[in-house]
């Protein structure tokens, strides 16, 4: 069994993990424009956006730091604090892309959370 601080740098780590590959996610989608048409130009010109490789690193340092998470702690209850990227995602994409908040998206972002709490708890 796991000491309760070592799970609890565990869950940082996952938390930081949801939130960089969210974080990349919303950069690819800001690079996202350049594939109006799928060409071979248009996508070389994707693999070197600013934006996309920035995403690429973003999300992959998400991956590394999940691995980390993982090595460190259980993922039945690692793996529910992934969600929490979703929590991220959203609000990023409506400050970004002013995509609007649903009282459906309130009520997902509430039930991530209850749901989060409620497994990881010990």
């Amino acid at each position: 069994m796991k000491k309760a601080s070592e799970r609890f740098k565990a869950a940082l780590i996952m938390l930081a993990s949801a939130f960089c590959a969210s974080t990349g996610q919303i950069f690819w989608k800001k690079s996202s424009y350049i594939l109006k048409v799928i060409s071979l130009n248009n996508l070389i010109r994707l693999a070197t956006n600013f934006y996309f490789i920035l995403g690429v690193l973003l999300y992959g340092l998400g991956f590394i730091l999940m691995v980390i998470a993982l090595r460190r702690g259980e993922l039945s209850r690692l793996h529910a604090l992934y969600g929490f990227g979703f929590i991220w995602g959203l609000f990023l994409a409506h400050i970004i892309f002013h995509e609007s908040i649903s009282l459906m998206n309130i009520l997902g972002v509430e039930l991530i959370i209850i749901g989060g709490y409620f497994i990881t708890k010990k």
